[in-house]
C-alpha cells in the first residue's frame, strides 16, 4: 500500500537486536529472516538485495520455500546474519517474526492520543505513558475520558491514571472515488 497507518489491523511484530514494533502485515516494513524452526536462532536473511524490506506474506513465503520458519524471538534480541540486516554494526532493518501484536491508543484528557505498541517496544515514544501526543479530530468532539470511566461504545477502553487506554480497530475504504475531480480542502476535512 502507498500509506502506512499508525494503527494497524492484525499486527505482526517486527524486531531487530533489541527493538520491536507492531507493523501491518501488508506493509513492506521489515526483512525476511528465517530460522531452522520458529524458536531457534540465529536467523538467515532471505533477501534479493541488501537491507531489503518486504511484506509479511513475502517473508513467510521465502522462509517456507527455504524449508525454514520466521524467527519468533519473543523477548529476545534478534540475531541475524546476511542481507546486511545486522550483527555487524548498527542493525537498522527490522525483521518479521511470527508473533502477533496490537497497537492501542492512550487518550489524554485533552483528547490527544499517544500510539502504544503491544508488546512494548524499546522505542519509548511507542510505549504506555510516553506523552508523545497527536491531535485527533473526534467525531462530534466526543472522546473517552477517565472522569467518565473511559466509557465508550463496545467497552474497548480502561482507565489508566488520568488517561484512557483503548484497543483500536481499523477500517479502510475509499472516500473519494472520482479520479477526474480532486476534492477541495473543505471536502477532505469533512470526511
Amino acid at each position: 500500500p502507498c500509506v502506512t497507518l499508525a494503527f494497524v489491523p492484525d499486527g505482526v511484530t517486527a524486531k531487530n537486536r533489541g527493538d520491536s514494533l507492531c507493523a501491518g502485515p501488508s506493509n513492506t516494513a521489515a526483512g525476511a529472516v528465517c530460522c531452522p524452526s520458529a524458536d531457534t536462532q540465529p536467523g538467515l536473511g532471505a533477501c534479493i538485495f541488501s537491507e531489503e524490506e518486504v511484506s509479511f506474506a513475502t517473508a513467510s513465503a521465502r522462509c517456507r520455500a527455504a524449508g525454514r520458519a520466521l524467527c519468533a524471538a519473543p523477548g529476545e534480541s534478534m540475531q541475524v546474519y546476511d542481507c546486511n540486516y545486522g550483527n555487524y554494526g548498527e542493525m537498522r532493518v527490522l525483521s518479521w517474526t511470527g508473533s502477533a501484536c496490537s497497537v492501542k491508543a492512550q487518550v489524554a484528557r485533552t483528547g490527544e492520543v499517544s500510539v502504544v505498541h503491544s508488546p512494548t517496544s524499546d522505542r519509548k515514544h511507542l510505549g504506555l505513558d510516553s506523552n508523545e501526543l497527536v491531535r485527533v479530530a473526534w467525531e462530534g468532539g466526543r472522546f473517552p475520558t477517565a472522569d467518565t470511566g473511559c466509557a465508550t461504545d463496545g467497552g474497548v477502553c480502561s482507565v489508566h491514571g488520568d488517561t484512557c487506554f483503548c484497543s483500536t480497530s481499523v477500517a479502510t475504504h475509499a472516500v473519494f472515488t472520482d479520479s477526474q475531480t480532486l476534492p477541495t480542502a473543505a471536502e477532505v476535512l469533512a470526511q
